[in-house]
């Protein structure tokens, strides 16, 4: 709680999805049929399950050893990191908060 959220762009089936374990939410990151439970045959197919496009917001996101709020110098620096981050693309990140807004298409999250 308090660590981040996922908003699906789409609707989801969750009939038959075990959450706690497709879903991983901690400190700094958001994990869908994580590998500790689903290996590459077991994950659904894009656009199942929910293996669809989505907005993720995680909170207090910062550099390792800095905290929060970030110098402006330093909050474009970690951005412009986030920017590269595979599958994502950076919606919003604010340096003084450490809110990490990004978008994940429809199968991309693995």
């Amino acid at each position: 709680e308090g660590v981040g959220k996922v908003v699906f762009a789409e609707p989801v089936d969750v009939v038959a999805c075990a959450l706690d374990e497709a879903v991983a939410i901690e400190h700094g990151s958001i994990a869908l049929y994580p590998t500790d439970f689903y290996d590459a045959a077991s994950r659904p197919a894009p656009g199942e399950g929910l293996n669809c496009a989505a907005v993720c917001t995680l909170l207090g996101v910062c550099p390792p050893k800095l905290t929060l709020p970030l110098e402006p110098a330093k909050a474009e620096a970690f951005q412009r990191k986030l920017e590269r981050v595979p599958h994502t693309r950076l919606l919003h990140y604010d340096g003084t908060t450490g809110e990490w807004a990004f978008a994940v298409a429809r199968g991309e999250w693995f």
